[in-house]
């Protein structure tokens, strides 16, 4: 009679174990739950009561995630130029913590850093640009939900001139064309050159500004591409805006390319060794070819130096003195807006005044100082 009372116990403790272990998951759960509610609640408080909370990212972590999703744009290598310095400088500050105060701070070590092309010290107008990227960066992160706001919302740019005044007359750009025939490749021996340095200048030169086209234009120009009347389809991935140009070569510019020997390796029209020329490599030419000319006197005062850019606005303001049409050099330059054209038209504020003091001089006479008054005749009685 004694055995089925040690059953009858021994089913009672299992039945009350499996109660304790349901009780078991079911305070583990409960655990879990205000576990997870306790660091929600931690968190929005943090976030209510700091600026700055402790798993913010920091700028250069911002930049990383920033980097992938621009990589596909022409524009991203001077916008990775622009931020650079400041991820070099501030990149390891949390973005909250950016503020106009710590960009001021960046802003005056930058001044006193020397350039890495000129060795002069930094300009208010490229920390302007680096100010305008850096806001990009952080309304980016926002857009994201990286971080809450952008700290750098208030930081203004400093005024200063931000576009280049300086155009070269005819004379000047007779003299770069005259001064090609003496770049030549200081490397080899009694300097014995086969002179396409100074067949590529001289063609780059007039395309630049007689069509008006952008350096990066003119580097890229096809010969395929190249009418018998100098008519040049410009595709969209050549330009600047994406769209199709049709533009037209002067007959010196057309007498220019063809000097250049044809390499059947490449349709480019200024090539070398199969390759198309790096645009660093023309810039190289073009500073010699500026120094052998002496035409960075006539550059403007905040310019300090002739930039190939100025080409293209010398040829624009060339022809609008010689009577074209506004809306004839927007096509030919490219441009979607009048506005944008007017910018460079660098002689035109000169030639107008000019033209309003012939004006005034040939309606109020030279020898005269005062206005003329005509003499009231005297009347006749019958």
């Amino acid at each position: 009679m004694a055995a089925p009372a040690i059953l009858l116990s021994i089913d009672d403790l299992r039945a009350e174990a499996e109660r304790l272990r349901w009780e078991l998951r079911q305070a583990r759960a409960q655990i879990t739950k205000l576990t997870a509610t306790v660091r929600d609640q931690a968190r929005t408080l943090a976030e209510l009561t700091e600026e700055c909370p402790p798993w913010a990212p920091s700028l250069a972590c911002l930049y990383w995630l920033y980097g992938p999703t621009r990589w596909h744009e022409k524009e991203w290598p001077r916008i990775a130029a622009r931020l650079r310095p400041v991820l070099a400088d501030i990149g390891d500050t949390s973005a909250p913590k950016v503020t106009p105060m710590a960009w001021d701070l960046h802003r005056a070590r930058r001044r006193v850093q020397p350039s890495a092309t000129t060795g002069r010290p930094v300009g208010e107008s490229m920390l302007n640009r680096e100010l305008e990227r850096t806001k990009e960066l952080l309304d980016w992160a926002v857009i994201n939900r990286l971080i809450r706001f952008n700290p750098l919302k208030a930081a203004k740019a400093v005024p200063t001139v931000t576009r280049r005044e300086t155009w070269l007359p005819p004379a000047e750009i007779e003299k770069l064309l005259d001064a090609a025939e003496f770049v030549k490749d200081e490397r080899l021996r009694n300097r014995c050159d086969n002179g396409i340095r100074a067949k590529v200048l001289r063609a780059y030169v007039l395309a630049c500004h007689d069509s008006m086209l952008r350096p990066n234009e003119a580097r890229t120009l096809l010969r395929g591409r190249i009418g018998s009347d100098g008519r040049v389809e410009l595709g969209a991935r050549q330009t600047k805006g994406n769209k199709r140009r049709t533009i037209f070569l002067t007959p010196r510019t057309l007498e220019a390319i063809a000097a250049i020997p044809v390499d059947p390796r490449t349709p480019y029209v200024f090539s070398e060794n199969g390759r198309i020329i790096h645009d660093r490599r023309i810039e190289y030419w073009f500073r010699r070819l500026c120094d052998l000319a002496g035409v960075d006197s006539n550059a403007a005062p905040g310019d300090v130096r002739v930039h190939r850019h100025d080409l293209r606005a010398s040829g624009a303001s060339t022809a609008d003195e010689n009577g074209a049409r506004a809306t004839a050099l927007r096509d030919a330059m490219g441009h979607s807006f009048l506005a944008t054209t007017e910018i460079y038209l660098r002689s035109g504020q000169a030639e107008n005044a000019r033209t309003v003091a012939t004006v005034m001089h040939n309606a109020t006479g030279s020898g005269r100082r005062g206005p003329h008054r005509a003499t009231p005749k005297k009347s006749r009685r019958t």
